[in-house]
C-alpha cells in the first residue's frame, strides 16, 4: 500500500470516528462543505482578479513607456559611467555623479512628457515637479553612491555588478517617487 493511501485511510478513519461521536444532520455537513468550497473559490477568484489587475497595470501604456525609457536611461547612465571611468579614467564617484546627472535630466523630460503625461505648464508646477523629481533622484543617487563606495571602492567587489545592482534599486525607488509624488494626477 502506498504512503499516500495509508495517510488517506488514516485520515478517513479519524474523520469517521469523529463524525460518529457527533450528532449531526447530513444536510448540515453537506452545507458546510459546500460553503467551504465556495469560500475557497471566492478566495481563488479574488486572487485571480488581483493578478489580472496587476497584469493589466504592468502591460499598461504608462508602465511599458516607463520600462522602455528606464532602459534607455539606464543604458545612457551605464555608457557615460564606463566612458568616464574606463576611457577618461575619472574617479568612480565623480563619474557616477556625472552619469547620474545626465541620466536624471533625460529621465525627467521623458517621464514628464511621455510616461506620466504631465500637463503642468505653470512655472510653479513645473518647478515643483523638477524639485521633487530631483529630490527623489538625489535620494536614490545617495543610496547608489554609498553602495558603490562601500562595495566597489572599499571592498574591491565587481564594479559592473554593483553598478547594475544600484541601477535596479534606483529604478524601483524612482518609479515610486515619480508615481506617488512628482507626477501624481492633479490639476495645474
Amino acid at each position: 500500500m502506498s504512503r499516500y493511501k495509508i495517510l488517506h485511510t488514516l485520515f478517513m478513519r479519524k474523520l469517521i470516528n469523529f463524525l460518529k461521536g457527533v450528532h449531526w444532520n447530513g444536510k448540515l455537513i453537506l452545507y458546510v462543505c459546500i460553503q467551504r468550497i465556495g469560500e475557497r473559490n471566492a478566495v481563488l477568484m479574488a486572487t485571480k482578479e488581483k493578478i489580472r489587475v496587476v497584469w493589466k497595470y504592468l502591460t499598461s501604456r504608462e508602465m511599458i513607456l516607463y520600462i522602455v525609457f528606464g532602459l534607455i536611461t539606464t543604458a545612457l547612465n551605464l555608457a557615460i559611467y564606463f566612458v568616464l571611468t574606463d576611457i577618461v579614467l575619472m574617479d568612480k564617484s565623480l563619474a557616477y555623479f556625472f552619469a547620474w546627472l545626465i541620466a536624471m535630466l533625460f529621465a525627467f523630460v521623458t517621464n514628464k512628457k511621455f510616461v506620466f503625461e504631465s500637463k503642468a505648464r505653470k512655472l510653479k508646477a513645473v518647478l515643483y515637479e523638477l524639485g521633487t523629481f530631483t529630490g527623489g533622484r538625489l535620494l536614490t543617487f545617495a543610496i547608489g553612491e554609498i553602495l558603490i563606495t562601500v562595495f566597489v571602492k572599499q571592498m574591491g567587489q565587481s564594479n559592473l555588478i554593483w553598478k547594475l545592482i544600484t541601477n535596479v534599486i534606483e529604478i524601483a525607488g524612482n518609479w515610486l517617487i515619480s508615481k506617488l509624488i512628482t507626477f501624481r494626477k492633479k490639476t495645474d
